[in-house]
């Protein structure tokens, strides 16, 4: 897995500007762009035992 911290480039060019619960914002020549992130999926069932 990778990581990055807000102000690192994340691809030539492209800064990881901040982190937010439901987007990104990154920057590339000069211009600001919020990513949404995509929405959650359910979680799993739980285990449960039959009678």
């Amino acid at each position: 897995p990778l990581a990055w911290r807000a102000g690192g480039e994340v691809a030539p060019g492209i800064v990881l500007r901040a982190v937010a619960a439901d987007a990104v914002t990154v920057e590339q020549a000069g211009r600001s762009s919020r990513l949404p992130a995509p929405a959650a999926l359910p979680a799993p069932a739980g285990i449960s035992r039959e009678k």
